[in-house]
């Protein structure tokens, strides 16, 4: 309890030392509705859900771990993608690898090479992330020189006839991406994540959008800092929200159950921080977008706590300790809060995962796709899984 309440003592000390302008409410989105913020045990799973593992790394002898899965459609072909490390977490040799399905994830190819550099030792292939452009399929591909030291973020190309990925250029330097490219209403892509603001710095600490030239998306993309401090926390690892000029972003902070949201009003260009005192959650990566249908969303791993008697989060409750349960919070078309919560992956699922988080989330041909990693509850390694239910089950 003394490390909740010490948490929550740093939460309320930083709101008070900001540097930045900080607003009450977002003008396009508050955080939560008026109703009571939902108990873990009151959220249930969208009609329809299917669960898979996609990738068992307790399968696989050659590499003792995995992480940070991705998802992405070129045309009618499902990849699937991670990132490997040979003896443990950023240890050893680390590439990253993909499996493809089609058929919408219910059979899959052999693991396949994605990124690997056999002639640097010291390159390490940690997340990815899948965009198609025209008719053609990217991702950008975070390389780290030693663990946790960002260098550059990568933008590949798949060749259809090979099977191969070709690395195009470096378009971010000291950039980790966290979620897919999004275009915006203007024509540039916008692709969220964490940034180290000096060479050789350990941990990308500072939240930031990058921005591309249009459709340009081979040469440099610029800069747009979410927080004019050059450290929020450790791993500062953000999802966003594009509407149009409108942006809400959301980051992972270590010293507080409550993330930092900010949010923009010219498509991602500036920023200002939003009071946050309604939304917690454990501290892990967010996936956060909007749906063809206007549903804005928000995938997270769900605390626990407990409701006072008025209805709120009993703060000294908050135990986000937990990667137990993902969750995704929604706020339906024409609603200016985020008003309902659904269950995407818990232990009582088929797949048997006793933590399941870095969620990925797409949308398909009336289906939600949700990758993320997990640990079985019997078993040591962890896996790729994979969640899929209808959108309009988010509309019901």
């Amino acid at each position: 309890m003394k490390l909740l309440i010490t948490a929550f003592g740093f939460f309320l000390i930083s709101c008070f030392c900001f540097a930045q302008e900080t607003t009450k409410d977002s003008a396009y989105l508050k955080l939560w509705a008026d109703s009571p913020f939902p108990l873990k045990s009151e959220v249930r799973f969208p009609e329809g859900c299917v669960h898979c593992v996609v990738q068992d790394g307790n399968e696989e002898l050659n590499y003792k771990f995995m992480h940070e899965t991705a998802i992405g459609f070129y045309g009618d072909q499902l990849f699937y993608g991670w990132y490997n490390n040979l003896e443990k977490e950023l240890v050893g040799k680390t590439i990253q690898r993909a499996r493809r399905s089609s058929d919408f994830g219910t059979t899959w190819s052999e693991p396949e090479i994605v990124m690997d550099r056999d002639s640097d030792q010291g390159a390490m292939y940690v997340g990815l992330q899948f965009f198609a452009l025209n008719d053609s399929f990217f991702l950008l591909s975070n390389l780290e020189n030693g663990a946790e030291r960002p260098v550059k973020c990568l933008l590949a190309k798949f060749n259809p006839e090979s099977k191969a990925w070709s690395e195009i250029s470096s378009v971010a330097d000291r950039f980790l991406s966290m979620q897919a490219p999004v275009v915006n209403d203007n024509g540039d892509y916008v692709v969220s994540g964490s940034y180290a603001v000096e060479p050789g710095q350990t941990f990308a600490s500072t939240p930031v959008v990058f921005i591309s030239k249009g459709t340009k998306i081979e040469e440099p993309w610029r800069i747009a800092r979410l927080d004019p401090d050059n450290k929020v926390n450790i791993f500062a690892e953000t999802g966003v929200v594009v509407d149009g000029k409108h942006a809400l972003a959301v980051t992972r902070r270590e010293d507080s159950p409550f993330p930092n949201f900010y949010e923009s009003v010219d498509f991602g260009e500036t920023w200002r921080l939003i009071e946050n005192n309604l939304f917690p959650a454990v501290h892990s990566k967010f996936a956060a977008g909007m749906f063809s249908n206007g549903i804005r969303y928000i995938a997270f791993n769900y605390p626990t706590f407990r409701r006072n008697e008025d209805g709120s989060v009993d703060l000294t409750t908050i135990d986000c300790s937990s990667r137990d349960s993902l969750a995704i919070a929604i706020a339906r078309p024409g609603e200016d809060s985020f008003s309902h919560m659904y269950m995407i992956s818990d232990p009582s699922t088929s797949n048997r995962l006793a933590a399941s988080h870095y969620p990925c989330v797409i949308e398909h041909d009336g289906w939600v796709y949700v990758s993320y990693t997990g640990v079985y509850v019997d078993k040591p390694l962890r896996v790729g899984a994979l969640t899929k239910f209808p959108l309009k089950s988010l509309e019901e």
